[in-house]
C-alpha cells in the first residue's frame, strides 16, 4: 500500500514542493532591494531635467503622506524606472551596508517608496541639512532599512552626478516623530546629512534617524570605479536596457506576485500554475482509486 501511495502521490508532493519553493523565491526577491542603478549620463540627465522641479513643500503636503503597505511598495517597484526619470537628482551610499539609492526632489507617496526623497526640495544638495526621507516596510530589506546598522564614522556619499559630498556619520538613534529638531538647519559647524524613516510598523510615532558630518568635497569625475559602483553608477551596464535590468534583479515569479499584490487579485498566470498542481493531484488521485 505504501509503495502504492508512494508511486502516485510522488510527483504531485514534489510538484507541490517545487511550487511552494518558486512562490517563496519570489516573494523574497519583493522583500530585497531592486535594481535602481543608472549610466552617468542617464544621471546626469535626469538630474539636469528634475533639479528645477524641486520646490519648497509645505507641511499641510508633507502631512497628507501616509503609512504605506506592501501594495504602495509593489507599486513603486514596478513604476521605478519612470519616477527615477520624472524626480530623480542624484545618488545616495553607504558602501558599509551595502546600500545606494535614488535621491528623488520631492516627498511623494511613490518617492518615498523608491527611495530617498528630499524632505526640503528648495535645500541644495552639500549645503546645510539635507535631510532625505523613505518609507519603511519591517519585513523588507529595502530603502533606508539598513541604516539601523550603520555605526558612528561610517562614511555616507551623496551625489548629483558632478560633485561627490563624504559624510561621515555621527548620530544613529530612535527619535520620536515630536522631535523635529534633527529637520533644522545647522546653526555652526559643518553641512550635515540626515537620513529619516519609520522605526516600526505601520502607525509607529518613532523614527529612526542617522546624521553625518560633512567631511570632504570632490568633482564625481575623482571617484574609483569602485566608489562610483556602490553609487549604483556603472557603465558596464551602459548597454544594458532597463528590461534586461529588471530580470536581473527580478523573475517571473516575482513579477506576478507584484501584479496580484498591485490588482489586489491573482493573476490569471498564477491561477493557471495552482490549476495545474491540482490537476496533476487529481489525475494522479483518480488513477490511485481506479487501480485499487
Amino acid at each position: 500500500m505504501i509503495k502504492r501511495i508512494f508511486k502516485y502521490f510522488l510527483i504531485p508532493t514534489l510538484l507541490f514542493f517545487a511550487t511552494t519553493l518558486w512562490v517563496y523565491d519570489g516573494y523574497h526577491k519583493l522583500l530585497t532591494p531592486p535594481d535602481t542603478s543608472v549610466t552617468l549620463t542617464e544621471g546626469q540627465a535626469q538630474a539636469a531635467k528634475n533639479k528645477a522641479k524641486a520646490v519648497s513643500q509645505t507641511d499641510k503636503e508633507r502631512e497628507k503622506i501616509q503609512d504605506a503597505d506592501m501594495q504602495v511598495l509593489v507599486t513603486a517597484r514596478l513604476k521605478r524606472a519612470e519616477t527615477m526619470a520624472q524626480a530623480g537628482v542624484g545618488r545616495l551610499a553607504i558602501p558599509s551596508v551595502d546600500l545606494d539609492l535614488p535621491v528623488l526632489n520631492q516627498v511623494t507617496e511613490l518617492n518615498l517608496s523608491t527611495g530617498a526623497a528630499m524632505y526640503f526640495p528648495e535645500r541644495p544638495l552639500g549645503e546645510g541639512n539635507v535631510v532625505l526621507a523613505s518609507h519603511n516596510f519591517s519585513d523588507a530589506d529595502v530603502l533606508l532599512h539598513r541604516i539601523k546598522n550603520v555605526t558612528t564614522g561610517t562614511k555616507i556619499y551623496l551625489t548629483d552626478f558632478t560633485t561627490v559630498w563624504i559624510y561621515r556619520v555621527t548620530v544613529n538613534r530612535t527619535i520620536h516623530e515630536n522631535q523635529t529638531e534633527v529637520l533644522d538647519q545647522p546653526k555652526d559647524g559643518p553641512a550635515q546629512v540626515t537620513l529619516l524613516r519609520c522605526e516600526g510598523g505601520i502607525g509607529t510615532p518613532y523614527r529612526r534617524v542617522v546624521q553625518g558630518a560633512l567631511q570632504k568635497t570632490q568633482l564625481f569625475s575623482t571617484l574609483t570605479a569602485k566608489e562610483q559602483r556602490a553609487l549604483g553608477i556603472d557603465e558596464k551596464n551602459a548597454q544594458a536596457t532597463n528590461s534586461e535590468r529588471k530580470q536581473q534583479s527580478e523573475n517571473w515569479m516575482s513579477n506576478q506576485l507584484a501584479l496580484s499584490i498591485q490588482q489586489k487579485r491573482p493573476t490569471i498566470w498564477l491561477v493557471g500554475v495552482l490549476l495545474v498542481n491540482l490537476l496533476v493531484l487529481a489525475i494522479q488521485g483518480m488513477s490511485f482509486v481506479r487501480k485499487d
